[in-house]
């Protein structure tokens, strides 16, 4: 069996590391120019997915080039505390926050360098043997074809209105020491700490508030830092470049069919205010890398669609959670309120694997 993963991504790299300790024969492809790949930015890593590095015998590696914290903590938007959150599992393990170029970097240390090819895939076809990619002027054909490009070829997918940007500062301030959310009219910031006292943060904008962004430039408006204290004005300014991105997600997941399987975005696009995306494409890559460990992929789509359940509801309380920290006033009030007597029990999302019990023949 020939295998072909499209992307070398966070989910293709993890899959592409279960296939190197399976001694299966496979291939990486992708396009090495693409940006978000080679920049500095920060990425979360939820609880729910720390088992797949231990399972890889790369737990120790993510820890030292990582932070963590066990709660989020709730700012609106006068930068006012108002509660904490605990987002850790059963085993009082909390996210883990590294440089998206140092996961990368990690997940592939144990895969040869002649498992790359730096190509782009314009389209893909199948039959009932094989898989078929056009490779820039070439054509490759494999017996199972492993889709983790993200969404921009998703089939129902669909612009959400909001955007964002992504960041890493420099500081040294002690206020950034955790995972803090500020909650403004009409937009959000995220910030969490990376080793060496750098922070990395997002500011997600509704649509109403996408005229703050002037991304021909690389700059926020003036009238954007208006509404912030000054320690997160210097954080965004310390930042040497912000990577932007129009945010779509869909109601439906694809998981692919016949010989050709979705993983990560390319099977269920979400918005990124729940911080699952890496998380649930790690998890994807591990349910495929135990179905070719059990038996095969002839049955994959059908247990992968068990998923369906649990990656739903992290896309509706996506969806719920943009509202909630983006509220205008008066309504910001009443939700202050709320969170100073109510904490969000996250511990259904923090304690789940795959969504269901596997069942190997």
């Amino acid at each position: 069996m020939k295998y072909i993963i499209g992307g070398a991504g966070i989910a293709g790299l993890c899959l592409a590391n279960f296939l190197e300790k399976e001694s299966l024969t496979y291939f990486l492809v992708d396009d090495e120019n693409t940006k978000d790949r080679q920049t500095n930015t920060g990425i979360q890593l939820a609880p729910n997915c720390h088992y797949i590095f231990k399972k890889l015998g790369i737990y120790k590696d993510i820890i030292t080039a990582s932070c963590s914290a066990n709660e989020l903590i709730l700012f609106d938007r006068k930068s006012k505390f108002r509660n904490k959150i605990f987002v850790k599992n059963i085993d009082d393990q909390g996210p883990i926050f590294i440089k998206r170029s140092d996961l990368i970097n990690i997940l592939k240390k144990n895969i040869p360098n002649q498992k790359f090819k730096n190509h782009k895939i314009t389209r893909f076809t199948q039959t009932n043997e094989k898989v078929f990619l056009q490779l820039d002027k070439n054509e490759q054909e494999c017996d199972y074809f492993i889709n983790s490009m993200g969404s921009k070829d998703f089939k129902t997918k669909s612009l959400d209105g909001s955007s964002a940007i992504w960041g890493v500062g420099l500081t040294r301030d002690k206020v950034f020491q955790g995972l803090n959310l500020y909650m403004f009219n009409g937009f959000h910031i995220v910030t969490y700490p990376l080793p060496n006292n750098a922070i990395a943060f997002t500011i997600n904008f509704s649509k109403r508030k996408k005229n703050f962004l002037n991304m021909k430039d690389q700059k926020l408006s003036k009238s954007f830092y208006n509404y912030l204290p000054p320690y997160l004005i210097n954080l965004i300014k310390s930042s040497k470049d912000f990577i932007y991105k129009d945010l779509s997600t869909s109601n439906n997941n694809y998981w692919g069919e016949g010989r050709v399987v979705n993983i990560g975005d390319a099977a269920h696009p979400m918005l990124p205010h729940l911080a699952q995306g890496a998380s649930q494409a790690l998890i994807d890559a591990d349910l495929v890398g135990e179905y070719i460990n059990a038996s095969s992929l002839k049955d994959i789509h059908t247990n992968l669609r068990l998923r369906d359940k649990l990656v739903n509801k992290i896309k509706l309380t996506s969806r719920i959670n943009k509202l909630i920290y983006q509220l205008p006033m008066p309504m910001s009030l009443f939700r202050n309120v709320f969170l100073l007597l109510y904490k969000p029990d996250f511990s259904w999302l923090y304690n789940s694997k795959y969504g269901f019990k596997r069942k190997f023949k």
